[in-house]
Formats: structure tokens, C-alpha cells, sequence
């Protein structure tokens, strides 16, 4: 069962990914909305770092979260320490389809043991 605090998250989620596309969108008028999609693709990933945070908080058991948050940490630690730079584009649009896949998953069992 989906919670209504987990819609929240939802729908903050798909705003913040929809931010650049929509700043993009505005590159057809002027070139500085382009600049500005750049931009709002570092606020999406801080966005969604709160959001995986505030979910890994109310479902610490959930092992899917603990996943991504280590995938988040392995990111930056290559960016930073290694300088590999080959997985730089690939790797934040993985994650931001792994978090969606994760606030959209209903548990799939759902039952009273005792």
C-alpha cells in the first residue's frame, strides 16, 4: 500500500526531474535557459538526495534506499578521488531512474504473520 507521504515524495521526485527539461525547453528562446537547465540538474540531484534521505527515513528497512544511497556515495568518491570522467553523464541519469523505480515500488508482500 502507497502511502500519501510517499506520493509526496513522488511528486517531488518528478518535479525536480522535470526542472531541466522544462529550463531546456525555454533554450529555444534564449540560450540562457540552457545555462539555467545545467544549473537545475545539480539542485535535481540535491533535491533527490532529500528526498532519498527523508524516504530511507521512514522505510529504514527498506534495502533498495541503502542501495542508492552507497551508488550516490560511489558516484561522488569516483568523481572526486578517481577523476573518472567516462560514467560522469551516464551514472546521475541511472540513479535518477533507480530513485523513481524505488518511491514507485509497492511491497510485494503484504501480509500479517502473527
Amino acid at each position: 500500500m502507497i502511502t500519501k507521504k510517499k506520493n509526496y515524495l513522488q511528486l517531488a521526485n518528478y518535479i525536480a526531474i522535470a526542472i531541466p527539461f522544462v529550463c531546456l525547453l525555454g533554450g529555444i528562446y534564449d540560450l540562457g535557459f540552457i545555462y539555467l537547465a545545467f544549473l537545475s540538474l545539480v539542485i535535481t540531484g540535491l533535491m533527490q538526495l532529500i528526498i532519498a534521505g527523508i524516504f530511507w527515513y521512514q522505510h529504514p528497512e527498506n534495502n533498495s534506499i541503502k542501495i542508492y544511497l552507497a551508488l550516490v556515495a560511489f558516484f561522488f568518491y569516483m568523481f572526486i578521488f578517481v577523476k573518472a570522467y567516462d560514467f560522469y553523464w551516464i551514472m546521475p541519469f541511472a540513479l535518477c531512474i533507480y530513485l523513481t523505480s524505488i518511491l514507485r515500488q509497492k511491497p510485494f508482500f503484504n501480509y500479517n504473520f502473527h
